[in-house]
């Protein structure tokens, strides 16, 4: 039969004392570092203020509506598709052969 015990063992006299001589020295530390923060204020940005000027509400776009974009010449002769949503233009006949030829 195995009994697994989990248990820390004991510190020496001297541990014990650089430890709680440690953790005395983090405390002094810590409430030196708190004394000189609490000198400072917190100043929140100006976009917290309450008198900000309203921004104007006239409902109108900025600009102008883009023109339709389609292909009008003769470069690409197609749409060949590789793998899955994967769509290639096609220029020439070599290129179709080529992705015909390509290992999926």
């Amino acid at each position: 039969m195995i009994i697994y015990v989990r248990s820390k063992s004991k510190l020496s006299k001297k541990q014990r004392q650089r430890l709680t001589e440690s953790k005395r020295k983090q405390k002094q530390i810590k409430e030196s570092i708190k004394s000189e923060f609490k000198e400072l204020k917190e100043v929140k940005p100006s976009s917290y203020r309450p008198n900000l000027t309203p921004s104007l509400q006239s409902n109108k776009g900025t600009a102008n509506k883009s023109d339709k974009k389609e292909y009008t010449g003769n470069l690409i002769i197609g749409i060949c598709q590789t793998h899955k949503s994967n769509l290639i233009p096609v220029i020439s006949k070599d290129q179709i052969e080529s992705i015909t030829k390509m290992r999926r």
